[in-house]
């Protein structure tokens, strides 16, 4: 099952598959493998354990924040975290072409939202502390 995407970034997607089929075609004498063949979607909770493994085999931690998976045959084989465009990846897949993806699809992800979020809870905080001032201006703690 995919998940619907926009325009822009189908579009963006086939570009990519293709200049990786072109490049792969050169250096395989055309032959490709069945195992390239790779479907990207978001990580749902469910998927915790399997992203905790591929972490660990790859030796690094799972990225925060919401992440972009890649399958092969059905099994994740890498993801990228979409706030800090960080990766993991399976060291026991060929997984050349799906971080090229990952990395095409996570670009078209603002980061934004996760700055926002954050930068609204410092305010908050900053706020919050403001106000809390005695006759003579000092902070009160």
């Amino acid at each position: 099952m995919t998940t619907p995407t926009s325009a822009p970034l189908d579009a963006f997607l086939r570009g990519v598959d293709r200049r990786a089929e072109l490049h792969a075609g050169l250096l395989a004498g055309g032959r490709r493998r069945p195992d390239e063949q790779f479907e990207l979607r978001p990580a749902l909770p469910g998927d915790t354990a399997v992203l905790n493994a591929i972490a660990l085999r790859d030796g690094v931690p799972v990225p925060p924040g919401p992440l972009l998976l890649a399958e092969a045959a059905g099994v994740p084989i890498a993801a990228i975290g979409l706030e800090n465009r960080r990766m993991i990846a399976d060291p026991t897949w060929p997984t050349d072409r799906a971080i090229d993806a990952l990395q095409a699809a996570a670009a078209e992800h603002p980061r934004w939202p996760g700055r926002l979020r954050r930068m609204r809870a410092a305010l908050q905080g900053l706020s919050g502390r403001a106000g809390r001032r005695d006759a003579r201006g000092a902070v009160v703690r």
